[in-house]
């Protein structure tokens, strides 16, 4: 990334898998107008970083990932069921297992790496 021009560098952060990664204009006013594609910009991500003119409680769909070879990553303010449990999830993101090794289902804790899963 050294020396990346600013496109290149928001095209890596948008691949970010866990979407750990958010990015902004120094701009506010490009800030305003950025469209939902762009899901890792601070106004989908962490809009609490923006200046207030932006809507905080702006309603933001949850993004559901399948990873190649690994996790479901869901991410967003859901309720998530898990055979009767219950788990509140706000602004934030649970990865779940699909390879069926992981030792906290339904959890991942990165098992499908070590038996190389696919799929």
């Amino acid at each position: 990334m050294k020396a990346a021009p600013t496109d290149r560098i928001i095209e890596v952060v948008n691949m970010c898998p866990t979407d750990a990664l958010t990015w902004k204009w120094n701009d506010n006013e490009k800030n305003k107008d950025v469209p939902q594609d762009q899901t890792n910009h601070v106004r989908f991500r962490r809009p609490e970083l923006l200046d207030d003119e932006i809507a905080v409680n702006e309603v933001r769909p949850v993004v559901v990932k399948v990873m190649v070879d690994g996790p479901i990553v869901i991410n967003g303010t859901f309720d998530f069921d898990n055979d009767g449990t219950r788990k509140e999830v706000k602004d934030s993101l649970i990865s779940v297992c699909r390879c069926g090794a992981s030792s906290k289902m339904p959890f991942c804790d990165g098992h499908h790496r070590k038996i190389g899963f696919t799929g």
